[in-house]
This record gives structure tokens, C-alpha cells and sequence, in this order.
């Protein structure tokens, strides 16, 4: 029987396989991929792709390479890092560091559903670590050793990633200004996420870090409580609420927490913290005050105690994508013949291209390793179930057939 791997261009983007989506904007997608060198697996990234619709638009793709130029710049352990600007075609996009995780927006979605509260001090060991990114891209110096003054301008649950490793990165400086930009905003356009825009950023005023550090506010508020701050049934009552909604007090929270936390939502941004190592230096009082010191050990075991089934469910995501794309022979229009008892050929397999990234050749492989156990009534020529089985080249001694069932996309592979 043959085992043919279809070639495609359909997740090919230059020398990166597409392995998924993971999130789509109004300015860019941004996929999971692999890249590859000398037809060798690299490593595996994010890759972030302007979308076609906005391509076009020169404007936009000043702004795309303008986050580029900045994201370039950056290096620290609590911003996610660029590793290449490029153009595909008439596409360009960039890639940075994949990490394994899930967005705070999503930690407080699963908190909520679980009817959990976070331990105070892991709230404020993040902020401490998003206070700490962002300290280091406003001092960031250019090559004139003047400094960035870098505003990331959407700092929200959304762009902080806390990782399974217990690591927390600032991602997404889409639309992050720095001192020297050349791109500016139109006059009367607001950019950023409403319900964690600063007044200030709302009002269109010229920002400075203390916009970020509202934003900061605004997110630690959220997690501490567990409830929305600012969202209203229109944009306009949102930041209606921004400029005006009294912010209510943390209840229940130490006073060492709930204090540099009010402080970062007042208002007037002269009355909140002077700059980011400030609010940095706050957070840290706060967690020197406690008797247990907050590691990223403890985040890790966090984060998995919030998501058990991190790595069942990227495998379920693997496998839904494999089901997918897995093609009989039969479908393709060629004409096979099933066959029991004694053969020596079967139904051709045909995979598409994507199916040769890592992640799907080993579901596959499991999948094919779990048939073969449930049918050990049957054989493989050359007795080759004692081998591993191998999704390269060519079968010829294997007999399998393709069974496509219940919502159209659950495979069967029958071991004939």
C-alpha cells in the first residue's frame, strides 16, 4: 500500500509551515508555525501576518514596520522577542517567540468559570513583571543614546501571556509609539482597547508611561476582583466611564496591593505613579512584605492547576486540524478497492502538506500506534508492528484503508 504525502501550498508561507491560527485583528493575523532551514525543523514561532485587505494600504504597512523597528529594540525577559521582519510575496510579517500559554483574558475567564480568586501576591508578582517590561522599553536608548520613551498604548489582559513555564511577557506593540516615530496618528483616531484606555489616551492627549500605568491599573483591578472596571453597551459609554465611573475600592485585598493599585487609577496622571520604576519599586515593597516569596515555580504549578488539560487540549487542536486534512483516495476520485483476508495493497492515504509538521506527524503517529493495538488480530508483511511506525516515504508492505464517520472529520485507520 502507498503512503503518499500531498504536496500544498495551502499552510506554506515561504519557509514556515502554518500550523494554526491563533489570533486574527483588525490589522494582522497571527499564526503558530514552524520554521525550517536546509529543510531541517528550526523552531517554532509566532508569526504575525499583515492581512491582504489592509496590504494594500501604505499607511498600514508604515505601522506594521514601524512595530518591527520597535519590537526590534527590545530585549528582556518580560517582552516577547522579534526574531525576523520579512516579505513573503506581496505579504509582510514578522515573527517572535512562541509562548506556551494562555493571554490573562483567558486565565480570567477559566478563574470565573472555576469560581476562583488568585492568591494576592501572584497578582502583584505579575504586575511586578509587566511594570518591569515596560520600564525597560520607556528607558530603552536609541542608537543616539537618547532614550525610546516607547508607550505601548493597549496594555490589557489580552497582551500580557503568562506562560506554563510561569514566565510573563508583554506582547503586541502593534500600535506602541515612541519618542521618535514617523508614524503618527490621524487626529480624531482612538487606538487601543477602550475599557483599559487611559483618560488621558481617551481624551486624545499626549501620552507619556503614565498611560500604560493606568492600563496596568485597570488590569490588576480586573484580576484582583474578578470583575470588568470599565464596559459599557456602546463605545461611547465605555469611555464615558473611563473619564468619569468612580473606581471602586478592592475589598478583601491587603491595603500593601489594593493601595499602589488605586494609585495607578487616579485620574489625574500626576497623582499616580511618576513612572514605571515606580510602580515597579511599589509592587515590589508589596511582596517583600510577605512571608512567602512568589517564584515562577508557584505560577507554573498555577497556571496548570487553572488549565489540567493545557497539553491534551493542543493536541486535540493538532488532532482536529489532522482529521481535516487527511484525504482518501476514494474522495480524490481513484478507484480503490477495499479488501480483507489476505492482501498486499490497500486504499491509498493521501495527507495534506501540513501534515509533515512535527506536531501532526507525531498525532498521527499515536493515532496509528492506538489502531494498531486495538486490531493485534491482524498483521503487518515483515512483522513491522514491532517497529516504530514512520509517516516518511513510502509504504509498500502496510495495508490501510481511510474511514471518515460521525461529524465528518473523526478518522478511522483501519490496519487491514
Amino acid at each position: 500500500m502507498l503512503y503518499t504525502v500531498m504536496p500544498t501550498k495551502l499552510n506554506r508561507f515561504g519557509r514556515y509551515e502554518l500550523i494554526r491560527r491563533v489570533s486574527l485583528g483588525g490589522m494582522a493575523e497571527v499564526f503558530k508555525a514552524q520554521s525550517y532551514m536546509d529543510g531541517k525543523l528550526e523552531k517554532v514561532v509566532a508569526l504575525k501576518r499583515l492581512l491582504p485587505n489592509v496590504a494594500e494600504n501604505q499607511r498600514f504597512i508604515d505601522m506594521f514596520l514601524q512595530e518591527a523597528k520597535l519590537a526590534a529594540q527590545l530585549s528582556h525577559p518580560n517582552i516577547c522577542r522579534l526574531y525576523e521582519l520579512g516579505k513573503e510575496g506581496e505579504s509582510y510579517y514578522l515573527t517572535m517567540e512562541y509562548v506556551y500559554g494562555r493571554d490573562l483574558r483567558t486565565v480570567l475567564k477559566a478563574l470565573k468559570k472555576q469560581c476562583k480568586f488568585i492568591d494576592p501576591r501572584m497578582a502583584a508578582w505579575i504586575g511586578l513583571q509587566v511594570a518591569q517590561g515596560l520600564a525597560y522599553a520607556y528607558q530603552r536608548e536609541d542608537e543616539n543614546a537618547q532614550p525610546l520613551n516607547i508607550v505601548h498604548r493597549d496594555i490589557s489582559p489580552q497582551n500580557i501571556m503568562i506562560g506554563f513555564d510561569g514566565s510573563v511577557k508583554i506582547i503586541d506593540f502593534g500600535i506602541a509609539k515612541a519618542a521618535n516615530a514617523t508614524v503618527q496618528t490621524d487626529v480624531g483616531i482612538l487606538k487601543g482597547k477602550y475599557s483599559y484606555m487611559s483618560p488621558e489616551h481617551a481624551e486624545r492627549a499626549s501620552l507619556d508611561a503614565r498611560s500604560d500605568i493606568w492600563s496596568l491599573g485597570v488590569v490588576l483591578h480586573e484580576l484582583l476582583s474578578q470583575k470588568r472596571l470599565f464596559i459599557g453597551e456602546s463605545m461611547a459609554d465605555t469611555i464615558d466611564q473611563v473619564l468619569h465611573r468612580p473606581v471602586p475600592p478592592l475589598e478583601e485585598i491587603p491595603d500593601s496591593l489594593s493601595e499602589p493599585v488605586m494609585r495607578m487609577l487616579e485620574r489625574d496622571r500626576n497623582n499616580r505613579f511618576a513612572d514605571h520604576c515606580e510602580t515597579r519599586d511599589a509592587l515590589r515593597e508589596t511582596l517583600a512584605k510577605e512571608n512567602t516569596p512568589v517564584t515562577t515555580s508557584e505560577i507554573a504549578q498555577w497556571m496548570t492547576s487553572i488549565f489540567p488539560n493545557a497539553a491534551i487540549e493542543e493536541e486535540a487542536q493538532a488532532d482536529h486540524e489532522l482529521h481535516r486534512v487527511l484525504i482518501s483516495a476514494e474522495e480524490m476520485g481513484f478507484d480503490t478497492t477495499d479488501m480483507s483476508g489476505e492482501v498486499t495493497s490497500a486504499t491509498e492515504i493521501y495527507v495534506s502538506d501540513n501534515t509533515t509538521q512535527a506536531d501532526y506527524r507525531e498525532a498521527l503517529e499515536r493515532f496509528m500506534h492506538a489502531r494498531q493495538n486495538e486490531t493485534q488480530s491482524r498483521s503487518i508483511s515483515g512483522d513491522a508492528s514491532s517497529e516504530p511506525l514512520s509517516l516518511e516515504g513510502v509504504w509498500s508492505d502496510a495495508a490501510w484503508a481511510v474511514s471518515l464517520v460521525s461529524m465528518g472529520y473523526f478518522l478511522f485507520l483501519i490496519l487491514l
